[in-house]
């Protein structure tokens, strides 16, 4: 399958769940910085950063990224008695997981604790996750911050996102071994339909279907602990999708590690 691709993503753990969403929101901040400077430009910079925010509050993140990291550098350790594999991008891989450990260990508070404690982005944050609720009479303070200089507001948003920037290199990294973790295998799912059972020993912890940008087709993909099960729906706007009564060939991948 040499085609252009569209790969779907389903996470199995809640860890990769949470990191796939935080990595979509960073892509967000990307594409949005990249944008011409306007009211409406900071505005959404600043949703997307509380956005961000509200995924790091959850209590248990943090030790869970901590617990998962002592993990893949004990099985990443494992790797260097393997002749075929490549010494330096083991020890580089393991710099980087003990450099990022030892900044959550040794960090107190939750993840980007200085965001939360920050009072204007205190005050702000169920305005702008209310529909509309950040007109001036509901948010005064956000839209007298919205009048000032773009180069104030662009301060105020680069400071802010500093905060972001250990938690984001940590994202990157644990998706990138994950994903890096399997090899795709062609599969055929006939009339639509493909089902298989996952390893428990490592535990799945992201499947990915990749399905050429030609095939009018879109996967939906139930996900558990022990097995998997993929529909090919056909797209549909006004009525409600159907699955495909024909084969599908598709790329799957289970990354574990």
């Amino acid at each position: 399958m040499t085609e252009e691709l569209i790969v779907y993503e389903q996470p199995v753990s809640e860890l990769v769940r949470v990191c796939l969403r935080l990595e979509y929101l960073f892509k967000q901040l990307d594409n949005s910085l990249q944008l011409e400077a306007s009211t409406s430009y900071t505005r959404n910079l600043v949703r997307i950063l509380i956005e961000i925010v509200i995924i790091l509050d959850r209590p248990d993140l943090k030790s869970k990224l901590t617990q998962e990291f002592h993990r893949l550098i004990k099985v990443i350790s494992s790797l260097q008695a393997i002749v075929s594999v490549n010494k330096e991008t083991v020890a580089s891989t393991l710099a980087e997981l003990n450099k990022l450990l030892n900044y959550f260990v040794n960090t107190k508070g939750k993840i980007a604790q200085a965001l939360r404690d920050n009072e204007f982005i205190a005050s702000i944050r169920l305005p702008l996750t209310t529909p509309g609720g950040d007109c001036s009479f509901d948010a005064p303070a956000f839209y007298y911050w919205q009048e000032q200089s773009i180069n104030i507001r662009l301060a105020n948003i680069n400071a802010w996102l500093k905060h972001l920037d250990e938690i984001r290199l940590a994202v990157d990294l644990f998706l990138k071994i994950i994903r890096e973790s399997a090899e795709p295998r062609k599969i055929v799912a006939e009339n639509g339909y493909y089902h298989d059972i996952l390893n428990t020993q490592p535990a799945s912890q992201l499947i990915c279907i990749g399905l050429a940008k030609k095939i009018e087709v879109y996967p939906e993909a139930s996900v558990g602990k022990h097995r998997m099960n993929i529909r090919f729906l056909h797209p549909s706007i006004d009525q409600r999708p159907t699955q495909t009564e024909k084969s599908v060939d598709f790329l799957l991948t289970v990354c574990n590690i």
